[in-house]
């Protein structure tokens, strides 16, 4: 992603805690900055369907999702 996304792009990554180190789960998803309204939209519908709070995997698969819809192509480079 560093090679690829334009500054101000929304980026959406799971961190999961490992005693006192964050990793990333892995998975990421990359949003033009004009979808911010969209996206805050989504989430805010999804609490109102599901009457709770979204918790981690509520909000990656929203976002996997909605990445299907109007995400921007991410691309991935093995570092050398």
């Amino acid at each position: 992603m560093a090679r690829t996304a334009a500054p101000g792009v929304l980026f959406y990554s799971r961190l999961i805690p490992i005693r006192d180190v964050f990793m990333t789960s892995g998975v990421s998803f990359g949003f033009n900055p004009g979808n911010k309204n969209k996206l805050l939209d989504d989430i805010s519908a999804e609490r109102f369907k599901k009457r709770r709070k979204l918790n981690s995997a509520d909000l990656l698969l929203l976002s996997f999702k909605k990445s299907k819809s109007y995400g921007i192509k991410t691309v991935w480079d093995e570092i050398t």
